[in-house]
């Protein structure tokens, strides 16, 4: 954990050093200490820091990347890929419309919206 505080002890700012503590082979925890003098931060006092850091942020949640929808409808409408004429095997894809080879990323005028079947049988 790479977290700048100001020391408790030597009042400079310094970074943490985070030291893995281990109960025979089995990690039960950290440790942090001051790069500089090497005092040793109890998990309270590095809470109270971590509450006053997002207090003091100079960014908000709003100012983060929104993360693009790779999947959204707009994109690639009338793409092969969607139309119910796609027909595809381990050789070739045609459209079945002309019979021509086409790739999945093909736009097409003439383009049908495939109808998505239900997983969901109907009977009761």
């Amino acid at each position: 954990m790479k977290k700048k505080v100001i020391c408790e002890k030597c009042g400079e700012e310094t970074f943490l050093r985070t030291e893995p503590i281990y109960e025979g082979f089995k990690k039960i925890g950290d440790a942090y200490f001051c790069m500089l003098c090497g005092f040793e931060y109890q998990e309270e006092a590095l809470q109270d820091a971590k509450s006053d850091e997002k207090k003091n942020s100079f960014f908000t949640e709003d100012d983060l990347e929104k993360v693009p929808d790779l999947f959204a409808e707009e994109k690639d409408a009338n793409s092969c890929w969607k139309c119910k004429n796609y027909i595809i095997n381990a050789f070739q894809q045609k459209c079945g419309l002309t019979q021509r080879n086409v790739s999945a990323m093909d736009v097409c005028f003439s383009f049908e919206k495939e109808e998505k079947e239900s997983a969901v049988d109907d009977k009761k």
